[in-house]
């Protein structure tokens, strides 16, 4: 498959302020020059080839005789868990016998079987060019690389990281939707692109129509299950709309007793959650309910727990798993984890290319569990809620048990 990427790579003038005759020029001091928006691309197994956009940024244009000067691998062996990309303590320098500022810059870089690089022009833009062959390896892989001019003496620079993922796991699962009270089920599994293929092709084709409607939701309040709902289900049932309504602060509330020896399938992911609490969430890193988490405890029907941006919290496109409790004795509250595929909430769900989806924790289901979110369809896309998650907000709704009589 191939994909053109158009991003932005930015050059920068930076001033050899470290430079030493005798113990040689660290790259590794200049200025961070991201390449790009973010500090990387992030690819999926499959094959891919592309191009990067160079600009320059300065009244300096870009000029003829810019190339690679240094690429660099992951060493994948270490520990991928603890592991930042930003801190590079793990990358391997392309072996030269050269100092770096003495490279001379190269138009092409084959030096390692799994990535082609080469510069060039597109359409009147300077650009370099990517191919990456499929990652077979069962593990992530990455490169480094900055590329400079041999004129300013690898001054003039940018850096770009290239991430690849390992194949996903293609294992079969059940995907059940439910949709004006009809119920379907399908086995799917996820393609080198991680997105969910359904065998069943008559159900493929019946979650189509209903994605391509207008106003189109999705509600978790079932371990096994995907609710679509639409303006019509919300504005004839209350029951659908009142779940997005914050409960009145005034409401009383006491704690359920008999939620102790609750079966859950998940022990490790209610480690944080507190013997008082109302209502608890708890969103991971990886699947089932593991590695770098996300966690809060409410202890009270009118308080809420927002993020609008999860970078802040070292999660943004990075959850796999969640878990959502509510503990409460009042039949008509439920907790609701609601989140979003951008920062500040989808820019207020203004941005109706990106998506959301709630979770429904209530006094008859008091755990929702899911281990992985790719088995979780994105609407009007074959991707997974895996590795999407930008935004979140956590509160108490009102419950009615018809909801799902839609």
């Amino acid at each position: 498959m191939k994909l053109f990427y158009s991003i932005i790579c930015c050059f920068l003038l930076i001033a050899a302020t470290s430079c030493n005759d005798d113990e040689g020029y660290d790259y590794r001091s200049w200025d961070k020059v991201f390449a790009f928006d973010y500090p990387d691309t992030t690819l999926t197994a499959s094959p891919h080839t592309f191009s990067l956009v160079i600009h320059a940024v300065s009244t300096i244009p870009v000029p003829d005789d810019w190339g690679i000067i240094s690429v660099s691998e992951w060493n994948n062996e270490g520990d991928e868990d603890n592991y930042d990309y930003q801190e590079g303590d793990w990358w391997y320098l392309y072996p030269t016998d050269s100092p770096l500022w003495e490279v001379e810059p190269s138009n092409t870089f084959d030096g390692y079987d799994w990535i082609h690089l080469t510069t060039g022009n597109a359409d009147g833009q300077t650009v370099l060019n990517v191919e990456v062959a499929q990652n077979d390896t069962g593990k992530e892989r990455a490169i480094r690389l900055y590329v400079g001019v041999d004129d300013y003496k690898g001054k003039l620079v940018a850096e770009l990281i290239i991430i690849q993922k390992p194949a996903p796991d293609q294992t079969p699962f059940t995907y059940t939707a439910r949709y004006k009270n009809v119920m379907r089920s399908s086995s799917a599994h996820l393609d080198m692109d991680e997105k969910i293929v359904f065998d069943d092709s008559d159900f493929a084709a019946w979650i189509a129509d209903i994605e391509s409607k207008d106003g189109i939701r999705i509600i978790i309040m079932d371990d096994e299950v995907v609710d679509y709902y639409d303006d019509e289900d919300e504005a004839s049932n209350p029951a659908v709309k009142s779940i997005t309504e914050v409960v009145d602060a005034s409401r009383p509330f006491a704690l359920r007793h008999d939620l102790v020896n609750i079966p859950t399938r998940a022990n490790g992911a209610w480690n944080d959650m507190e013997d008082n609490a109302l209502g608890y969430f708890a969103m991971f890193d990886d699947d089932n309910y593991s590695d770098t988490h996300t966690s809060t405890n409410l202890y009270e029907f009118d308080k809420t727990r927002d993020c609008n941006n999860m970078r802040d919290i070292g999660l943004n496109d990075k959850v796999t798993s969640l878990v959502v409790a509510y503990n409460g004795t009042d039949e008509k509250v439920c907790s609701v984890l609601t989140i979003w595929e951008d920062s500040h909430y989808n820019f207020g769900d203004n941005d109706r290319t990106k998506h959301r989806i709630s979770f429904v924790a209530s006094y008859e289901r008091p755990r929702v569990m899911r281990d992985n979110l790719k088995n979780i369809k994105c609407i009007g896309s074959g991707d997974s809620w895996n590795d999407r998650i930008s935004s979140f907000s956590f509160y108490f709704g009102n419950y009615a048990r018809k909801l799902k009589d839609y």
